[in-house]
């Protein structure tokens, strides 16, 4: 179990909130698009983050006018989760993630570090608490 910390994943989780993780060993079990996740910071990994898992190996991304798709579909996510100003096309690399904050003015996530290596991943959300 662990809090959350800071607004980077409202309206889903808040601030303070508990969450409850399932440690996923590496290599083992993968994360499914749309998972919530828990990885060690690419830029400190003394830090770390509970983000939305959106890309996989090799996916196309594209961010355009509020939404993402993904290899050409949409792919729903939270209202606000991606800035409608943002203009974005990337591909996923081998053995690496894209994870996004549901509340896309305040998180910092994939579109400003990049892709994150499956080797930083610690687990899959399992449920909040209240």
């Amino acid at each position: 179990m662990a809090p959350v910390q800071g607004a980077s994943m409202e309206p889903t989780l808040h601030d303070g909130q508990t969450v409850c993780f399932q440690a996923l060993p590496a290599g083992l079990v993968r994360p499914r698009r749309g998972d919530l996740v828990v990885f060690r910071s690419p830029v400190d990994p003394a830090h770390r983050y509970v983000k939305r898992l959106v890309g996989l190996p090799g996916d196309e991304l594209r961010f355009e006018g509020g939404r993402l798709r993904v290899n050409g579909q949409p792919l729903p996510l939270p209202p606000g989760a991606v800035p409608g100003d943002l203009v974005l096309s990337t591909r996923v690399p081998a053995g690496c993630f894209y994870a996004l904050g549901d509340h896309g003015a305040v998180s910092f996530d994939s579109r400003l570090f990049g892709a994150v290596p499956f080797s930083l991943l610690v687990g899959r959300l399992i449920y909040p608490l209240p």
